[in-house]
């Protein structure tokens, strides 16, 4: 599985950064910078607004924003942070405006475990349940505690770059992160919070 908190970034023969010349409006540039990003910002935006079709709009919008102001980013900063910050926003805006409450159409998406060995019969099938009542409870949660969990969870962002994207405090990001923790834990168990 790819880290996706450090995709790879191939030189160009001159030595600039795709990043920097699709910035600087090389169209076969930012042509790259979407292919390269369009996977991960896709699974991202569907954990947060959970909605295929909203999803993929979400994502073109911010590669649109990305491309329209280029400009606003400030070089030598890391782009991925700043690219995530506006998915994330334009998603949260289109989960409070929507108020989506579909369960996703595949719940393994969400709550995956791993087993370190062949698993048995019997665990495979703990497993399933727990991976089914961890996707219920992540499908539960406030767009916000979504999209942090999702940053941390799939993106392995840190703390601070949670914050970034999601343009609050660190202190922020770990109350969200423990709360969201702590609703699917309860809900998980079958509780209430």
């Amino acid at each position: 599985m790819t880290d996706r908190r450090e995709l790879p970034v191939a030189e160009a023969p001159d030595g600039e950064l795709p990043i920097e010349r699709a910035l600087a409006g090389d169209p076969a540039a930012f042509e790259e910078l979407v292919r390269r990003l369009q996977g991960p910002a896709w699974a991202l935006a569907r954990r947060i607004v959970r909605d295929r079709e909203t999803a993929f709009e979400m994502v073109q919008e911010a590669f649109l924003k990305v491309h329209v102001h280029r400009a606003a980013f400030i070089a030598g900063q890391p782009f991925e942070p700043w690219f995530y910050r506006i998915l994330a926003n334009l998603c949260l805006n289109a989960a409070r405006r929507s108020r989506l409450r579909e369960l996703p159409s595949d719940p393994s998406e969400l709550g995956r475990t791993a087993a370190a060995k062949e698993p048995s019969p019997q665990h495979a099938v703990e497993s399933r349940e727990l991976d089914r009542k961890l996707a219920i409870a992540f499908d539960r949660l406030p767009p916000r505690y979504r999209a942090a969990m999702a940053l941390r969870v799939d993106a392995g962002f840190s703390v601070e770059q949670i914050a970034g994207a999601l343009d609050c405090p660190a202190g922020t990001v770990k109350t969200l992160l423990f709360r969201a923790r702590e609703l699917m834990r309860a809900w998980s168990d079958g509780g209430r919070p």
